[in-house]
Formats: structure tokens, C-alpha cells, sequence
């Protein structure tokens, strides 16, 4: 009904998500990953929202669970290797 499914719209949402979780090909630490979520629906001075403030919550919500999940497999793999 709304046409979120507009390939315009999933490409400016992309657009928005590549700018925001991976600026210059650079990857964020977890650490930086949970700040960046913490402050993403913080109003600006003019107490407007950042554009797609709420799909980058969940995909930030996402990339730092995903870098949980690298990181318990690298330690588990590198438990396994000492053994």
C-alpha cells in the first residue's frame, strides 16, 4: 500500500546503510558499532530525525550482531587450533 517495495526507495535505504555502517570502506569495531546505535535517533539542532534513522537502527542492530557471531567463531576456531 505504501510501495516501500519501490526500487528507488530500497536503493536510497541502501545508499543510506552503505554511507552510514561503511564510510570510506571502512569497518567498524563492535565497540564503535554500539555507540553509532546508541546516538542514531538522536534529534539534530533543528529536532529533525536522521533520513532513515529507523532502518539504520535495525541494520546496525544487525552488523553488531553479526560481528558478535564473527567473533565467537574466530575464538572458537582459535581454541579449537591450541588444542
Amino acid at each position: 500500500m505504501l510501495g516501500l517495495n519501490n526500487k528507488i526507495l530500497i536503493s536510497m535505504r541502501k545508499k543510506a546503510i552503505d554511507e552510514f555502517l561503511f564510510p570510506e570502506e571502512e569497518e567498524f569495531s563492535e565497540s564503535k558499532a554500539k555507540m553509532m546505535l546508541e546516538n542514531i535517533m538522536n534529534r539534530d539542532n533543528q529536532g529533525n530525525f536522521r533520513p532513515y534513522c529507523f532502518v539504520l537502527f535495525q541494520a546496525c542492530q544487525i552488523y553488531i550482531k553479526e560481528l558478535k557471531r564473527s567473533r565467537i567463531r574466530r575464538t572458537s576456531i582459535h581454541r579449537q587450533n591450541q588444542d
